[in-house]
């Protein structure tokens, strides 16, 4: 079964946290769904990636997620930045171990954020990314997890399934 996503919606997709095994012969891993307990804003917020930030306004989603759910409404197409944000807890029997985190797919760019430092940028769409988070985690401690999307047309970013941006 194949999705067919509109190339105008935003799809923040399928994260995980992936911790990998020690090396042996074979190398084994864990993945932790992160799709629930996840907060929208539609719109900017300079302050939205903070840690103390107060995003207990915001809407519920669970992700797989499309702001652009109105578009079935008939109520328009929303073009720009949105925020999610949810809360991590990285258990203490995870320290030491390497955390990756992993987005299934975000469109057309996603910033993400890990208590307020920035692991990396997605640009494009329809295609999965990962980022290391060991270094940024406090384990036994809640983490904050944010990513500033933007799915405003742009020529200069390509969607993977290399269709023509209008």
């Amino acid at each position: 079964m194949r999705l067919t996503i509109n190339k105008n919606s935003l799809l923040l997709a399928v994260t995980y946290i992936v911790m990998p095994g020690s090396f042996c012969f074979a190398q084994s891993r864990q993945l932790f769904s992160l799709n629930e307990d996840w907060r929208i804003f539609k719109g900017d917020f300079k302050d939205a990636k903070a840690i103390e930030f107060d995003d207990s306004n915001w809407l519920s989603v669970i992700i797989p997620h499309t702001w652009n759910t109105d578009l079935v409404q008939k109520k328009g197409d929303y073009k720009g930045t949105s925020w999610y944000r949810r809360t991590l807890k990285i258990t203490p029997e995870r320290a030491g171990k390497r955390l990756f985190l992993q987005c299934e797919d975000a469109l057309t760019v996603a910033d993400v954020y890990l208590n307020g430092k920035k692991p990396g940028q997605h640009q494009g769409g329809y295609s999965a990314f990962a980022y290391e988070i060991t270094s940024m985690v406090n384990a036994g401690e809640d983490n904050i997890l944010a990513a500033r999307v933007d799915n405003a047309d742009n020529k200069d970013i390509p969607l993977t399934d290399s269709t023509p941006q209008p």
